[in-house]
């Protein structure tokens, strides 16, 4: 049996009570605060590693050097007796919650109360694994799909009944649970803390982000509206804590104290089409319900004339010229939603050969090789955030430029939203002359800089529909005038033709006329031969001879 060798850090953390450490903000599909009692892999230990020991109150940045998923980076977190003593003495609910935020590729972690689980130590706790999925699900709690939570923020709490716990966080291992293939080396920030999960927490942005999402709406809305400027879009969210029926009805104290940053990021070219890009390049084409094609041969390059009317659910996009652009965001998310419920053992299928997976267009808008969209960090690192001049960055910044301070907009720097309580920026930039796909997102932070993102979104300033080609300039002066000589042309054969009827009509009436009066001559004349008297001769007397016949005459004169 062979030996596997393991890369270990451990980190010492005093943990800090949730009156002097705030919880970052988590997607609601991730947040998952339950309490675990699981048996992890049992094993002995490995020996133990060096410490670090951190200051008090520091959230730690941790990271990764390859993608091999048996390097790790241990965290030992003890609560100090005096916080001890009070949470079990003043808390009515004592737990405790770990939170790894991801800024680059998936970390994932493992707890353990006996030592670091990568230095062999069986673990108790993990995010996400067949047994806490089981666990949910018999509990009722909706457990987010496969292809969305990897590389999503991971928050696990439990009872606090032990000082001392052991947090690894690895490169999470995707095989039997997606398909994206090898990821980024992770990198992540790590917290933790204790907590009273009788009142939750009296700190203000936990109740904002940390709250159930029946009582904050994160959506973000791209898009124009009707009142908006020509060129202009507007992104429409909800302040922390509105926006749905459960929604308190005054705004929660302390929102308007709250700044929000924007962000874009260009994913045409990762959108693609049907010929190029990642999503084609991964997915099972979807087809109808009966199983035909969703584009059928009338959406090809160079003959889209009757796509749309021959096939109107298909997703494909077409320019002027016919030439085939990025998908039409909305028709795609529409098609691939088929997939929302197919399991991963399940979800692979051979297209001409090379395997293609079922899944739905968010899965790959949470694809950790690209960009980390669960975390401020993460969009911060990976997206472009929208400068004071609202106008969307062109060209796309560069690392350095993206990590800069950027622009924060106050409440009062805003729009007021088309629904009651909502916000709105517009802004402008937004490019379309490829039909263009861009991820939106909005970063919100408190005044003392913890942080939160709302849901990711996706914007297409409209979908391209082909019209033909206009004719202009000297084209047009051409088809003017071969126009007008078709139109002469026209006119002087109408007229010949109208002429030609005309003489032959009149000389057709001429021959009528002619033929009766030949016929009524012919009749005039036969009627008066009939009319003529007739010479009677006599008859020779009975028996007798004829009259002798007179002399003849003196014979002519020579």
């Amino acid at each position: 049996m062979g030996v596997l060798t393991f890369c270990t850090k451990r980190v010492y953390l005093p943990i800090m009570s949730s009156r002097n450490l705030l919880l970052k903000s988590a997607r609601p599909s991730a947040l998952v605060l339950v309490m675990l009692l699981l048996l992890g892999t049992g094993g002995s230990p490995a020996g133990a590693a060096s410490i670090s020991y951190t200051t008090m109150g520091q959230q730690l940045t941790g990271e990764l050097t390859n993608t091999e998923f048996t390097e790790a980076v241990c965290y030992q977190v003890v609560v100090p007796l005096d916080q001890m003593d009070d949470a079990v003495t003043q808390f009515s609910s004592p737990k405790i919650l770990f939170n790894v935020e991801p800024t680059a590729g998936m970390p994932h972690m493992r707890i353990s109360t006996y030592g670091c689980p990568n230095d062999g130590f069986r673990y108790g706790l993990e995010y996400m694994n067949t047994q806490m999925i089981n666990s949910l699900k018999a509990a009722g709690t909706p457990v987010p799909a496969y292809w969305e939570w990897p590389g999503d923020q991971e928050i696990v709490t439990a009872s606090l009944s032990h000082q001392q716990w052991f947090v690894a966080v690895y490169n999470y291992n995707p095989s039997g649970r997606n398909f994206r293939g090898p990821v980024n080396p992770a990198a992540w920030k790590f917290s933790s803390r204790i907590f009273d999960a009788a009142v939750n927490s009296a700190d203000t942005l936990v109740n904002f982000l940390g709250i159930s999402p029946s009582t904050w709406n994160r959506t973000v809305e791209v898009g124009s509206k009707e009142g908006i400027p020509a060129g202009s879009s507007a992104i429409e969210f909800f302040p922390p804590g509105m926006g749905t029926r459960s929604s308190p009805a005054n705004p929660p104290s302390g929102v308007d104290s709250l700044e929000y940053q924007f962000y874009v990021l260009d994913i045409s070219s990762y959108v693609g089409n049907s010929k190029e890009g990642y999503i084609q390049s991964v997915v099972s084409p979807p087809k109808a319900e009966d199983g035909s094609e969703l584009c059928g041969p009338s959406c090809v390059e160079g003959a889209c004339d009757d796509c749309l009317k021959v096939s109107p659910n298909c997703y494909k996009a077409f320019d002027a010229d016919c030439k085939e652009v990025t998908f039409n965001i909305s028709g795609l998310k529409t098609a691939l939603s088929v997939y929302a419920d197919v399991d991963f053992d399940n979800s692979g299928e051979l297209v001409d050969g090379e395997l293609k997976r079922k899944v739905p267009f968010e899965f790959f808008l949470n694809n950790p090789n690209n960009w980390t969209l669960a975390s401020a960090e993460g969009i911060k690192a990976k997206l472009d955030w929208i400068p004071s001049t609202k106008v969307v960055p062109d060209p796309a910044y560069d690392a350095e430029t993206r990590l800069e301070e950027g622009d924060w907009f106050k409440a009062s720097d805003l729009e007021q939203g088309s629904e009651p309580g909502s916000l709105r920026l517009l802004v402008t930039g937004f490019k379309n002359d490829v039909n263009q796909v861009y991820l939106v997102n909005i970063a919100v932070r408190d005044a003392t800089g913890k942080a939160g993102v709302y849901s990711i979104a996706t914007m297409q300033a409209s979908e391209a529909v082909y019209e033909p080609p206009k004719i202009e300039g000297t084209n047009m002066a051409v088809m003017i005038g071969v126009g007008a000589g078709l139109g002469a042309c026209l006119v002087i054969f109408i007229v010949v033709a109208v002429w030609i009827r005309i003489r032959r009509k009149k000389d057709l009436q001429q021959r009528i006329r002619n033929r009766r009066k030949r016929t009524a001559l012919a009749k005039e004349k036969a009627k008066s031969i009939e009319m003529a008297p007739r010479r009677v001769s006599r008859a020779p007397p009975p028996g007798g001879a004829l009259s002798p016949k007179p002399p003849p005459g003196p014979p002519l004169s020579p």
